[in-house]
């Protein structure tokens, strides 16, 4: 019911523009959502068939002595499922021309939260209530393969991608491929601490995304607003226009690409200590390479930026801003630049900040991200405390 809930409200935001190319893209994830719930319903059918009960805590007490082909076969649809909705390669190509066409709002909503959510029920329905590591080991080298596609098909794209929105997609695709990646390491943790050590890894990267992919989108409306375009070719003199959402802009890519001291580097780094320990050196290899490709396409961005060129000026009832009429040309009426609005102007900056600062401040943020760890890798205390033990 709430994953229903949850689609009617992003067929919303992405449609709620009143234009014909949004209302065909709202359509579009309108059926890949429904495509989505069909595998969610036949995930759910499954497991009923087989336990007679359909909350989690219940299915987790009797999962151990289900055949292994249905439970493969109901988290194999659960994937499906939920990976329509974070974006999970090959079933990501719906999210770039949404994210296109939707509002910058919506955008950084839908990839700063709601992608997390689905993240998150699909780590609790897989560790919780179908006991993966204990009923299905096999399917941690299967997330590490989804996982690393998503990192090179999502940073190749951005690499290509001259549409801001767009290269913003991209990323969050590659950046939902590490979070994989983190929860793939759990390959052959038998201890609860153990688990909850490796998942402390993809949940720092999974509050990293959530904080720098927030301001990325934030700082690419107002720069967009600017230049009344959103081809990054044409943000040349961006710096000089607007100070204060390229200089969000430069600390969040460096957060989101892991250079240090941001948090970035350090969920990265988590990541890839705990990958290797589960695989070897060539998925840290991949993560590196992935790095690598999306700093280059972030330099690319800063370096238009940063370059010489002509700031728009305003033009509002046919006169310049300078209230000089223009000579032999019908008066035009054009959207002037919106004001820095207060609350968009606080995200950006707390945004930037807390990817700054939550490097070194880590320390505060991770018993936090423990705690959740913790509850994340404890399947049993999740029962007891959902069927009334304590």
């Amino acid at each position: 019911v709430f994953l229903e809930l949850g689609t009617v409200s992003t067929t919303a935001l992405i449609a709620l523009k009143r234009r014909d190319e949004v209302a065909v893209r709202g359509f579009v994830y309108l059926i890949y959502a429904s495509l989505s719930g069909i595998l969610f319903l036949i995930a759910v059918v499954v497991l009923y068939a087989q336990t007679g009960v359909l909350t989690i805590a219940a299915i987790s007490t009797v999962v151990a002595g289900m055949p292994r082909a249905a439970v493969a076969v109901a988290a194999a649809c659960f994937i499906g499922s939920l990976g329509i909705k974070f974006a999970l390669v090959p079933l990501h190509l719906w999210q770039a021309p949404a994210y296109q066409a939707a509002g910058s709002t919506a955008c950084a909503f839908l990839s700063g939260t709601a992608m997390k959510l689905y993240l998150c029920a699909l780590l609790r329905i897989l560790l919780h209530g179908l006991r993966v590591h204990e009923t299905l080991p096999a399917i941690f080298p299967t997330l590490l393969v989804l996982g690393l596609i998503n990192i090179l098909v999502g940073h190749l794209a951005g690499l290509a991608e001259p549409e801001a929105k767009r290269l913003l997609a991209y990323s969050g695709v590659a950046h939902v491929g590490y979070i994989l990646t983190g929860v793939a390491a759990l390959h052959g943790v038998a201890d609860g601490a153990g688990r909850a050590v490796v998942l402390l890894a993809a949940l720092t990267h999974l509050l990293m995304h959530a904080l720098t992919k927030t301001t990325l989108f934030f700082t690419f409306r107002r720069i967009t607003a600017r230049f009344r375009s959103s081809s990054l070719r044409e943000w040349r003199g961006a710096v000089r226009a607007e100070p204060v959402a390229c200089a969000a802009l430069f600390v969040a890519a460096l957060a989101i690409v892991g250079i240090p001291p941001t948090i970035g580097f350090f969920s990265k780094w988590f990541i890839a200590v705990a990958v290797y320990r589960a695989f070897g050196l060539f998925p840290v290899l991949v993560i590196g390479l992935g790095t690598v490709i999306s700093m280059i396409y972030y330099a690319r961005v800063a370096t238009w930026a940063l370059a010489p060129g002509v700031v728009p000026t305003e033009r509002i009832s046919g006169r310049h801003r300078s209230g000089a009429k223009t000579d032999g040309v019908e008066p035009t009426r054009e959207r002037a630049l919106p004001a820095l609005r207060f609350m968009p102007a606080l995200l950006m900056g707390a945004g930037a900040a807390a990817a700054l600062l939550s490097g070194p401040g880590l320390q505060w943020i991770l018993p936090m991200l423990e705690r959740a760890a913790l509850s994340m890798s404890d399947a049993g205390r999740y029962v007891s405390l959902v069927l009334g033990g304590g």
